[in-house]
């Protein structure tokens, strides 16, 4: 965002770390640690949104490295983490073979499942970049699946208190932008919805804004445990929703900022800004 070609050279050093020591087989491992402990080295649905990194330092750097990485990343994760008849699994491990859900973790897995990392956004990045139908495939199938798992109220899975509706309003605005399917938006507006009701209203600037979630990935009692991961994620949806009404919806879209149509968590803008070019 800044040119500082520093900023650059510390996100090149960390991929170059990550990717060798984070990962196998072409997939970040479940867990890396700095300590005494041994790594876990089976294999989570939420570690794909790392391919967005990737993708990132490729738009950047245009070097072909980085666009292989991300491609190895979720080219893994399509193959042992989703079904179309059955949606997304959580836990992956090559030496079991066993393919699922973490046991024990009903809320953790249910969280996963939607408010995923940015995983499918991940896929759509992927899908402009080549154009490959098994990306494709995917977007049809998990959005496909997803609309299935919306409630009335707008949330998506078993646990609506961990504020799955952010990325999936997301998600479900970003398709709408690249296909202009209105059902993908009306989703998308129904999620937000959702998610306003877990918005803190307060007098301390501490928690006014924030949004209610899960304690430590555990059901909160009352659901009364503010979530920076639910906040911080929801920023985007906010941020999309309000460009898409400012500019897209009034007909303003050379307008739309430059660096904000960059953004890798807004590919249905980029694909707006494309066809206008």
């Amino acid at each position: 965002m800044t040119s500082e070609p520093e900023y650059l050279k510390r996100a090149e050093i960390f991929a170059a770390w990550h990717s060798k020591y984070a990962m196998r087989n072409g997939y970040p491992i479940w867990t890396t640690y700095f300590d005494e402990r041994k790594n876990v080295l089976k294999y989570g649905n939420f570690q794909a949104g790392s391919a967005n990194f990737y993708f990132d330092l490729h738009l950047l750097t245009q070097k072909p490295e980085y666009r292989k990485t991300m491609l190895e990343i979720l080219d893994f994760y399509i193959e042992n983490f989703f079904s179309a008849e059955e949606g997304i699994f959580i836990s992956y491990d090559d030496k079991t073979g066993y393919r699922g859900d973490e046991p024990g973790e009903e809320a953790w897995n249910d969280m996963h499942k939607f408010n995923d990392n940015f995983n499918f956004i991940a896929v759509m990045n992927a899908y402009s970049l080549t154009g490959e139908e098994k990306y494709r495939q995917y977007i049809d199938s998990y959005l496909k699946w997803a609309a299935t798992k919306q409630h009335e109220n707008g949330s998506f899975g078993m646990f609506s208190s961990s504020v799955s509706s952010c990325v999936c309003a997301l998600n479900f605005m970003n398709a709408f932008l690249m296909t202009r399917e209105k059902r993908f938006r009306e989703i998308a507006a129904k999620a937000l919805d959702h998610m306003k009701q877990s918005v803190v209203e307060s007098d301390d600037p501490r928690s006014n804004g924030d949004i209610l979630g899960l304690d430590h990935c555990k059901v909160a009692p009352g659901n009364d445990v503010i979530c920076l991961r639910v906040t911080m994620y929801a920023v985007y949806a906010f941020i999309l929703f309000d460009i898409v009404e400012k500019y897209i919806d009034t007909g303003r879209i050379d307008d739309i900022p430059e660096k904000t149509a960059l953004s890798p968590l807004f590919p249905g803008l980029r694909f707006i800004k494309n066809q206008a070019s």
